[in-house]
């Protein structure tokens, strides 16, 4: 077992003094299991609390500094934690779960922040090598359920042929099992063109008053997610995948400032389920999809022209910023 107090982490720009995100993981606990006698991994992570701090120079006067805080519906703090993670490998049957519990953290997306995080993913990563060889010898093997043929050949050498019959058996799969559990998360999007001046009032009087003109739009909802991947060993290729979406109390919102003031329901809390399967059929490996959207409470949605034109303000933003970061 291993336990951390706290381990922090800073994305920096060019040097130390051009920050952009501070990462730090509080009370985090680690166990690991190798348990021989049943052939299985296991592996279980607990997180307290994650701190996600924005520290770039320009966002210093900004109300929206924490982008990932650990809350309750009422806006308290909570002591619950904001993440746990289990894992279990099978050797076996090369089969894998993971489950994911999610406390109820809020986290805000800002435009301008993702765009600098992509660039500085982007900076850390470099293009493969290109090797070039010449290979003077030509082979082929041809693998079907019953038999196996290779063939053989060198200019100088000549060439072999061989077949072995039922020497393959029919391909081996592995399975992969992912499930996600979510209390009442909350994501917060923010329009930047009404938090652009924050920072520019100075005086005690007014300095609130930027804060409670940030437009932003929240959705909220209790998340419950699984994914199954069924996939060949040998190749990797995927044979199946199946996703199921469970939300509860899902809603959509418009509020102003830090602290969410001023609500004006888009989407009443709602009960839905999403069902995705894509599964290869047939010989030509053609792939079959199957979605299906299910409303398990009725759904009331209320969008006046200036919401749709906020929504539309913040999304382009977020477009943008991705095309920016992978530029």
């Amino acid at each position: 077992d291993f336990k951390f107090k706290k381990v922090g982490l800073e994305l920096s720009g060019i040097d130390t003094y051009d920050p952009i995100i501070f990462l730090a993981a509080v009370e985090t606990d680690i166990a690991l299991q190798i348990l021989h006698d049943e052939n299985k991994t296991c592996a279980e992570v607990t997180l307290h609390n994650l701190v996600c701090e924005d520290r770039r120079i320009k966002s210093i006067n900004r109300y929206f500094k924490n982008l990932i805080s650990q809350v309750d519906t009422d806006g308290e703090s909570s002591q619950q934690d904001v993440f746990r993670l289990s894992y279990t490998k099978w050797k076996a049957t090369d089969s894998t779960d993971v489950n994911f519990v999610i406390g109820t953290p809020q986290i805000v997306i800002l435009p301008d922040a993702l765009t600098e995080l992509l660039k500085f993913m982007k900076a850390g990563t470099r293009s493969k090598p290109k090797i070039e060889y010449h290979d003077p010898y030509d082979a082929t093997v041809n693998v079907d359920p019953e038999n196996i043929e290779i063939h053989y050949s060198n200019s100088e050498e000549g060439g072999i042929e061989a077949s072995f019959g039922e020497m393959v058996s029919l391909p081996k799969v592995k399975k992969m099992n992912v499930k996600f559990v979510t209390s009442d998360c909350r994501f917060v999007f923010v329009d930047m063109g009404s938090a652009s001046g924050e920072g520019l009032i100075k005086s005690s009087s007014s300095f609130k008053q930027p804060s409670q003109l940030t437009e932003t739009i929240v959705m909220q909802g209790k998340m419950e997610a699984s994914l199954e991947l069924t996939s060949e060993i040998t190749g990797g290729t995927k044979i199946m995948s199946d996703y199921q979406l469970f939300g509860e109390r899902v809603e959509i919102y418009t509020a102003q400032g830090q602290n969410l003031d001023h609500p004006v329901q888009i989407l009443e809390p709602a009960k839905l389920a999403l069902f995705y399967t894509a599964k290869l059929s047939g010989d030509n490996g053609a792939e079959e999809v199957d979605v299906k959207f299910v409303t398990l409470s009725p759904i009331d949605i209320t969008l006046s022209m200036q919401n749709a034109a906020l929504a539309n303000t913040i999304f382009t933003s977020m477009s943008d910023s991705f095309k920016e970061g992978q530029a």
